[in-house]
């Protein structure tokens, strides 16, 4: 054992009585009944010491002869031992089982567990604005005694930080560097999802990634998700240098939330907000006062205008277009109402124009008749226009994105879930491939997104359905088009075989794609690809012709 171990750990000799309770020194804990949670070199339990709970992480000293994890357990010991924040989880004791070549580390124990945790069990996966405020806030205080100290964590994300009695305390010193003051690493390490642009190519970095990783964690207590999608290193990179950081519209947020979120994710660490900065920033400053100082610049959008933006949005993912990008094609600094909706109709390949006006004098901020590149690109760029009660369209995007990636054939894709074999899939098939994407949701969103690809509800997802979701370029644009026809059949009062029968004028008792796109053309202006891939969405036989009864089961009439 390292000789500065030595100096701090105690040697101790474990019993195990046949009912598997565990006794060492003056520690007790049972290893089926108290067992908190496992990782790849070790286990923590719920152990008790004179009459209260403490936590009991035991590693397996064999898997620590790599000088590198030798180096890491040395420095999480050795500093927890160090801190005396109260929001800073300690170590209380160490002791060494020689015997079994056991390290036994007694820490606190926090009753309130993960913040992970915490936050799915928020109602929409979410805290309000002043309790995620106030986790922060204590996180920072926490994450202040290491600056003292010349740390920085490296590793701050939700499932680090702990709650006990209140108080939030930061975890998992494994990955804390001590370097002198203004230096740099370049050492890749944390967790992807919440590691800055920096670490993830391995440039230098300093202190600073601890702030890019506190801003991500501030935004996914609020909106209950991260800005962008991590998939793999490279396309996580891609993602936030080109996709900009958008605020879900549905929330409205104070103006210094959100500046202080802007400030921790600059991409360039020079542009990023300092410690020093941070710490006198009006959020923390103003926190727990009664005022609230609200989003001035917000404009009221109606449900329609959302889902119209939210769409344009999709569309303009979908080819990596950016809103500098779509002003720079119309060759103006700017534009007037009529160049705008061309802008529109060339994007989303239909004609609205009473949306487009709408949207227009919104855009037109300064009212002088004209969008300027600099009104459309803050309005667009600044809100998500997502809808925030749906988890479905954020794991429907990355799951195309995967499958674009590795180039998956549905088909065989299909035919691996399909466990039965019965040619559809049920829930608990389906439930095997999103929780490889998304292992922590719960059994509610999962069953939301089965909703989402179950497009004729009935209980079962067939191959034509995933592929429709998966494989078509604006799914949910078609998806607002097959409500739209609901909606119109039950305002009209019309039924699903009164309109067939409209459609098919020759009785001929199917509609053709060309009868199909007749009928498309007096609902919606849509381009001919996506008619076709609603045609073969309720061609379910695959005849090249809709039947009444197919007709009817999409509707769900």
């Amino acid at each position: 054992m390292d000789k500065t171990l030595q100096r701090i750990i105690r040697y101790t000799q474990k019993q195990i009585d046949s009912n598997q309770n565990c006794y060492f020194d003056r520690y007790a804990f049972n290893y089926t009944r108290d067992l908190l949670g496992e990782g790849s070199f070790g286990s923590v339990y719920r152990g008790t010491h004179a009459n209260s709970f403490v936590a009991i992480k035991i590693l397996n000293l064999k898997h620590y002869d790599n000088p590198v994890y030798k180096q890491a357990l040395k420095n999480e010991i050795t500093l927890m031992m160090e801190l005396q924040s109260p929001n800073v989880v300690r170590i209380l004791d160490a002791l060494c089982d020689q015997h079994d070549n056991e390290l036994f580390l007694i820490i606190e124990y926090c009753e309130g567990g993960d913040l992970r945790h915490l936050l799915s069990h928020q109602p929409n996966q979410r805290f309000p604005e002043s309790a995620a405020i106030a986790i922060i806030s204590q996180t920072i205080q926490g994450l202040t005694e290491l600056l003292h100290k010349n740390y920085m964590h490296r590793d701050i994300k939700p499932d680090n930080i702990l709650l006990k009695q209140n108080t939030y305390k930061i975890a998992d010193f494994g990955l804390a560097a001590k370097i002198p003051p203004k230096q740099v690493l370049r050492a890749q390490a944390g967790t992807p999802l919440y590691m800055s642009p920096q670490v993830l190519e391995c440039k230098e970095y300093s202190n600073k990634c601890d702030i890019w990783s506190l801003g991500l964690v501030l935004y996914e207590l609020i909106f209950g998700r991260t800005p962008w999608l991590c998939r793999s290193f490279d396309t996580y990179l891609m993602e936030i240098k080109t996709k900009p950081l958008q605020f879900p519209y549905e929330i409205e947020i104070s103006f210094n939330v959100k500046d202080f979120i802007k400030r921790c994710l600059k991409i360039e660490e020079q542009n990023r907000i300092s410690w020093t900065e941070l710490l006198k920033h009006p959020m923390l400053q103003n926190q727990g006062k009664l005022k609230r100082q609200g989003t001035q610049e917000r404009l009221n959008f109606s449900v329609l205008e959302r889902e119209y933006l939210y769409n344009i949005q999709l569309v303009c993912a979908q080819h990596n277009f950016q809103a500098k990008d779509l002003m720079k094609q119309c060759g103006k600094t700017h534009i007037n109402q009529q160049e705008f909706q061309n802008m529109l109709r060339k994007i989303m390949n239909q004609n609205n124009e009473e949306i487009g006006k709408k949207l227009f004098q919104k855009f037109d901020y300064s009212k002088d008749g004209l969008i300027s590149a600099q009104e459309f690109e803050y309005l667009f760029s600044e809100y998500d226009f997502a809808p925030l009660n749906t988890i479905a369209v954020q794991i429907i995007y990355e799951l195309q994105a995967i499958i674009k990636m590795y180039s998956i054939s549905l088909k065989q894709l299909f035919e691996q879930l399909d466990q039965d074999k019965n040619g559809f899939l049920d829930q608990k098939e389906f439930e095997f491939l999103i929780k490889k994407i998304a292992p922590k949701l719960s059994q509610e969103n999962i069953q939301e997104i089965f909703e989402n690809f179950d497009q004729d509800k009935d209980g079962k997802i067939s191959l034509k359905e995933l592929q429709f979701v998966l494989q078509s370029k604006n799914y949910q644009k078609l998806k607002l088009i097959l409500n739209r026809i609901r909606e119109t059949l039950m305002k009209k009062s019309v039924s699903v075989s009164t309109l067939f029968s409209q459609v098919d004028k020759q009785q001929k008792g199917f509609i053709n794609f060309k009868d199909f796109e007749y009928l498309m053309s007096k609902l919606d202006q849509l381009n001919r690809s996506d008619i076709w891939d609603l045609f073969n969405l309720f061609d379910e036989d695959e005849n090249g012709k809709i039947s009444l009864s197919e007709f009817q089961t999409l509707l769900n009439l």
